[in-house]
């Protein structure tokens, strides 16, 4: 009970402390070729905008602390054929474990053109785990590529992945 007195009381103070979250930012700027349809293909990552806590290597995204982290990515496909394609994004834990119902699917037919998927997760993971961006195409018309710059926009990269701790 707090007590409040012309010449005396308490006062109750509750600090909160934020804890320190771990993060990153990574891309890959250099597309890929499928070699065949139908495949499942990891996506490697070429570099870093910021991290603390969360590293890459080749395809792994590796966790440093255990905690629930949220996942973001974005890949983007274009086409060098007309036909009716589809590509296949999903991800996979230490190089074994496919996450159910993680896919997110999209379709293009147009010669040139191109398709971008977004998706997003939430990983309960143990330090050191490691996750994956897989990837598909049922036509090797279709592949993962970056967009030179232009005189009018910066380049955009074949993938983006966004990786943020949300709880200890």
């Amino acid at each position: 009970m707090l007590k409040v007195g012309v010449t005396d009381g308490e006062i109750f103070v509750r600090p909160t402390i934020e804890q320190e979250k771990y993060y990153g930012e990574f891309y890959n700027t250099t597309g890929v070729v499928p070699v065949a349809p139908n495949t499942a293909y990891a996506l490697n990552w070429d570099g870093s905008n910021i991290a603390d806590g969360v590293s890459i290597s080749g395809s792994q995204i590796t966790i440093s602390e255990s905690g629930l982290y949220q996942f973001n990515a974005r890949i983007q496909f274009q086409s060098s054929n007309a036909n009716i394609k589809s590509a296949w994004v999903w991800w996979r834990l230490n190089g074994t474990t496919t996450y159910a119902n993680s896919a997110t699917i999209g379709t293009l037919a147009s010669n040139g053109g191109y398709l971008v998927i977004r998706n997003s997760e939430f990983f309960s993971l143990a330090a050191g785990d490691y996750i994956e961006l897989m990837w598909a195409v049922d036509d090797i018309g279709l592949a993962p590529t970056n967009v030179a710059a232009t005189a009018f926009a910066p380049a955009a990269p074949c993938a983006i992945i966004e990786v943020t701790q949300i709880q200890q």
